[in-house]
């Protein structure tokens, strides 16, 4: 605000002011379609409620990242990842939430029976590498993995997953 302005409206520095705009609806419970209403007004477009979390959770996806993002008080997490946690608990240390299809385009893709955990190497490196190698989708790869996990120890999983790859697209 101009100088000139807060002192035409009797602001004086230092004075706190009387209304600050939202502060009336802190602590009301707001319904889906007020809270929506209210978050399209941002200019935000892709935005929804979750299916998968409880209360009126929020979220945007974000096309650059082709993410959905869940806002919560200090922190901007990763709506797979929460819902990861609501469902199996904390996400192990050094462990990265992956979808078994693939991907994580539709906010439908982040159901509690498409996620799993998965070390970081695996979802950032592997994954990715072995379905462009193999000119196949990444939910091709999970599924071999998947089934690598159960039945060898993980030292031989790469190796195992590599061969079943290579047997199945000859």
């Amino acid at each position: 605000m101009r100088m000139w302005l807060r002192t035409k409206k009797g602001i004086k520095k230092g004075q706190p002011l009387r209304f600050v705009c939202g502060h009336h609806r802190r602590n009301v419970p707001q319904s889906k379609e007020e809270k929506l209403k209210r978050v399209s007004k941002w200019g935000v477009t892709d935005i929804s409620i979750s299916p998968y979390l409880p209360g009126n959770k929020i979220v945007r996806y974000y096309p650059f990242q082709k993410r959905w993002y869940c806002s919560i008080v200090n922190s901007k997490k990763t709506h797979a990842k929460l819902v990861y946690e609501y469902y199996f608990g904390k996400v192990p240390d050094g462990y990265a939430i992956h979808h078994k299809s693939g991907s994580a385009e539709k906010i439908e893709d982040d159901r509690p029976d498409n996620l799993i955990a998965i070390p970081k190497i695996w979802n950032l490196h592997y994954m990715p590498y072995l379905a462009f190698g193999f000119n196949i989708p990444e939910s091709e790869v999970t599924k071999y993995y998947i089934v690598a996990v159960d039945k060898f120890p993980e030292k031989q999983i790469f190796k195992e997953v590599c061969r079943m790859l290579l047997k199945d697209n000859k």
